[in-house]
C-alpha cells in the first residue's frame, strides 16, 4: 500500500478491533447482569402458571403493569368492574383494586398475591362457583 493510505487501514482496524471487543464484553457482561436485574419476565411466568392454560384472564384497571406484555395468557382489558363477565374465572387486579373488586364481585375470590419489585401488589382472583351470583348491571 502506499504510505498515504497506511494510516486511514490501521485507523479502520484498529476501530474494528474496538468494537468487536465492545460487542463481545456487552454480550458476556452487561447482557446477563441486566437480565439477573429483571422481574418483568418472573412476574409474567408466575402469574400464567397459576392459570389453567385453556382459561382466559381479565385485566381489571391494569393502569401501567408492564410484565402484562409478556403474559402468554389470553386476556382482556376491563376498566371497571362492571366490564369483566360474569362468567369470567380468572381476574387481575393492582393492590388499589382488590376492595372495590371485592365489594363489587362477591362471586371472585383472591387465589394469589404477586409482589413486584416496587412493592406494588397484585392480586389474581378466582371466580368463585359457590358464592352468590353476581346481579345483572
Amino acid at each position: 500500500l502506499a504510505p498515504r493510505f497506511v494510516h486511514p487501514v490501521r485507523l479502520a482496524i484498529g476501530t474494528g478491533v474496538v468494537f468487536g471487543f465492545a460487542m463481545i464484553f456487552y454480550a458476556l457482561v452487561i447482557v446477563p447482569r441486566m437480565n439477573a436485574r429483571d422481574d418483568l419476565r418472573p412476574l409474567a411466568r408466575a402469574i400464567d402458571a397459576a392459570i389453567p392454560p385453556s382459561e382466559p384472564l381479565v385485566l381489571y384497571d391494569p393502569g401501567y403493569l408492564a410484565a402484562i406484555f409478556y403474559l402468554r395468557t389470553p386476556y382482556r382489558y376491563a376498566l371497571g368492574a362492571s366490564e369483566i363477565p360474569p362468567g369470567a374465572p380468572w381476574v387481575l387486579a393492582r393492590g388499589k383494586g382488590r376492595a372495590r373488586l371485592e365489594k363489587r364481585r362477591p362471586d371472585l375470590r383472591v387465589a394469589r398475591t404477586f409482589s413486584t419489585s416496587v412493592g406494588q401488589e397484585i392480586f389474581l382472583f378466582h371466580r368463585d362457583t359457590e358464592a352468590k351470583k353476581v346481579p345483572a348491571p
